[in-house]
């Protein structure tokens, strides 16, 4: 029985109550009239009373019926009170509007010397929109989109340079935005490849010229460090923390990178908790060219989940790595992508030119709850010809064997094949949920 239902009864029962004590005021009235006839019988004229009549009789009986009714009230009245106040206080259930995010994400934007030099050579300038041409649709089609930028894009103010101390022209993040990404992670074991001018540089182009852009785990101050990125999208606030396992060219006093450090991700996730709704940790980790995660990355998957951590984005690696589902002691769930490779690079192993893309869908239910409701692991192909002619990114459920035998991969690496790729990604997706 809920509060209303119980707050009626009694309403009825009070009322049951009231006629019940009138009509026992009337059948008392009768036997004191009776009695009184009575007694006025066998007294004596001498002893006969002042008269009695029966309005006064029936005024005594209104002032006790009247007086019990108090009593029978004042009993009732606080829990009554309590009752109908809990009733009318009682708040109707609350419900949110139903959302929904999908999230797209790709590897490492490895962009090597040759990029600039192909650009230079097609366009007579450092344009790279044609190397993401074929998965536009992708991209812009997601509510929001996620790169892994690798290397400094710090030229022409410095020179454009190649391994092992990357730079690559600002204008790769002309293309990158043309494209239609939104958030960028810029802690990799290079971004310190041109020191701390370098990530000067790029950063100020990426605010200076794209403000819409959101960047994370590099930063120009202490205050920009310790505030979380965050992008709303379609009402679900979503926070992009990232970190790298290293720095190949050491840290700086004078700007900040992200160290994977347990203690500094703690702080950040607790300060994310606060602020938003859910959780993205990318995670620059892992060893190179190995096609499963190992202990540590695993260890520090299982450290996030316990956190709190919804997603975890990974690149290093440069190959594909699995993507499995965790649950942490208290039943929370986080989704990990352990290394989804190069989104582009001109490295030379067949495993290199396979990179993974991430998609979830993000759903806010009617409870206000927002948790991963799906997802998939799709791929890419980085395509070139001969000398790197025309570099650019294909979708796997766009490329054939017949645009396997075009690639520039044989010459060095002759193991290259339609097959071999197929035959990589059926082992990730052995090893993934």
């Amino acid at each position: 029985m809920d509060r209303r239902e119980k707050y009626i009864l009694k309403k009825r029962k009070k009322q049951m109550r009231q006629r019940l004590i009138i009509a026992c005021a009337a059948l008392l009235a009768f036997i004191v009239i009776i009695i009184l006839c009575v007694k006025s019988c066998v007294r004596s004229d001498d002893e006969a009373p002042k008269e009695t009549t029966l309005a006064d009789v029936i005024d005594v009986l209104k002032d006790r019926t009247r007086a019990e009714e108090q009593t029978q009230e004042g009993k009732s009245e606080a829990s009554e009170t309590s009752e109908t106040e809990d009733f009318e206080t009682v708040p109707e259930s609350t419900t949110v509007e139903p959302a929904e995010v999908n999230l797209i994400a790709y590897g490492d934007n490895l962009i090597h010397i040759d990029f600039s030099r192909r650009a230079m050579e097609t366009y007579g300038d450092y344009v790279f929109d044609s190397l993401y041409r074929n998965i536009i649709s992708d991209v812009k089609t997601a509510d929001v989109a996620v790169i892994n930028q690798e290397v400094p894009v710090a030229a022409p103010e410095l020179d454009i340079s190649n391994y092992p101390r990357f730079n690559a022209p600002s204008t790769i993040i002309d293309a990158v935005y043309n494209v239609g990404f939104d958030v960028i992670t810029m802690a990799t074991n290079h971004t310190l490849d041109q020191g701390a001018n370098g990530l000067r540089i790029s950063l100020n182009y990426i605010r200076d010229n794209f403000p819409g852009i959101l960047t994370t785990g590099a930063y120009l101050t202490e205050e920009e460090r310790n505030t979380i990125p965050i992008r709303e999208v379609n009402g679900i606030r979503i926070a992009f923390l990232n970190y790298t396992y290293g720095s190949n060219c050491g840290w700086s006093s004078s700007v900040y990178v992200n160290r994977m450090t347990e203690e500094l991700m703690a702080v950040d996730i607790e300060l994310a908790k606060a602020q938003a709704d859910y959780i993205v940790v990318c995670t620059h980790w892992g060893e190179e060219n190995q096609t499963l995660a190992n202990y540590d990355q695993m260890s520090m998957a299982a450290f996030l989940c316990e956190k709190g951590v919804d997603l975890i984005i990974g690149t290093h690696p440069h190959v594909v790595q699995q993507v499995n589902m965790v649950t942490s002691t208290t039943g929370h769930q986080t989704l990990i992508y352990y290394s989804l490779g190069n989104l582009i690079s001109m490295q030379n192993t067949t495993e290199s030119m396979l990179g993974g893309v991430a998609k979830v869908k993000i759903v806010r239910d009617p409870d206000g709850t927002v948790r991963t409701d799906s997802y998939d692991y799709d791929f890419v192909v980085t395509q070139w010809g001969v000398n790197y002619k025309d570099p650019h990114v294909i979708p796997w459920s766009a490329y054939t064997k017949e645009l396997s035998l075009q690639h520039g991969m044989p010459g060095y690496d002759s193991t290259f094949s339609y097959e071999r790729l197929q035959k990589i990604i059926d082992n990730v997706r052995y090893y993934s949920d």
